[in-house]
């Protein structure tokens, strides 16, 4: 049995898409479909079931893959120790993460991991909570990182990194400022100026508005924390609070609260494709921030 076969093979598991494989590895469709139907032939058995959008693993390539795994990875271990410059050799981790989620992350997490794995290399694309879910979908991405609940990330395989909560923003001139926390009710018609559809926070509290009849005015969408900040301080608007100011806002017009939400948790996760097949370094990324939590 030719390693490369093996080596292929995990690769496709990783996309669940042969176009996108070949692209990865530099080789032609027609190479990396040859090769696989030959692992195949070699297994004796049908390793995926294929349909026009994209490849899933049977029974029997589940079975193959859990002992491909680590035949190939030692493999692999094996041939960069016979290179003269195998230190330097770096695996290396795409993340997609969604605007502001860094800041709802503790201090230092991934500077940490960066010391304690010198040759593991992060890239980081900071994008809005949709498109993470396209990056991981598409498996542009090793991982997602956004600020969501279970409820809305249950299409993919997912961890907590960290709970938090929503905050909103309001001027101490509104009738809200005397409250200790919000509910959706407290929202009904009030002018509202939101991240929009592409947020997690927004698309969970306009389901949580709607459960109760409540509909706020939103009649802002923007990113520009500036323009909801003055909007709040002049009384205007409410907003969403971004997570690094909940403790520092010094504005003396503005009080910040939180949102409670009954049975339903928010926080930071790591989302994936439920056929995602991890590297040994995105697993080891994943097991570092979930573990520091």
């Amino acid at each position: 049995m030719d390693i490369q076969h093996l080596r292929y093979f995990v690769e496709v598991c990783q996309t669940l898409n042969i176009t996108k494989t070949a692209d990865r590895l530099f080789i032609t469709r027609q190479a990396l479909s040859k090769s696989i139907h030959e692992f195949e032939k070699e297994c004796g058995a049908s390793l995926f079931f294929r349909d026009k959008s994209k490849l899933q693993l049977t029974l029997a390539g589940r079975d193959i893959l859990e002992k491909a795994l680590p035949l190939v990875e030692s493999f692999t271990e094996f041939e960069e120790s016979l290179q003269p410059d195998s230190q330097n050799k770096k695996g290396r981790v795409h993340i997609a993460i969604g605007l502001g989620s860094l800041n709802a992350l503790s201090p230092g997490l991934f500077v940490d991991f960066k010391r304690d794995y010198p040759n593991i290399a992060l890239s980081f694309e900071e994008i809005f909570d949709s498109e993470v879910r396209k990056k991981v979908e598409s498996c542009e991405a090793d991982m997602g990182i956004l600020g969501s609940s279970p409820s809305q990330i249950t299409d993919y395989n997912y961890k907590l990194i960290q709970s938090g909560e929503i905050y909103f923003q309001v001027s101490k001139d509104n009738p809200l400022a005397t409250k200790e926390y919000l509910i959706p009710a407290d929202l009904h018609q009030q002018p509202f100026v939101s991240l929009g559809d592409v947020c997690d926070m927004h698309r969970l509290f306009m389901k949580k508005c709607h459960e109760v009849n409540s509909y706020p005015d939103f009649f802002l969408v923007t990113h520009d924390s500036n323009v909801a900040n003055n909007m709040v301080a002049s009384n205007l608007a409410v907003s969403f609070c971004h997570i690094q100011t909940v403790h520092s806002v010094s504005n003396p017009s503005v009080r910040i609260l939180p949102l409670q939400l009954e049975n339903t948790a928010w926080g930071t996760y790591i989302i994936q494709n439920k056929d995602t097949v991890c590297t040994p370094s995105t697993c080891l990324l994943i097991d570092y921030l979930t573990q520091r939590k």
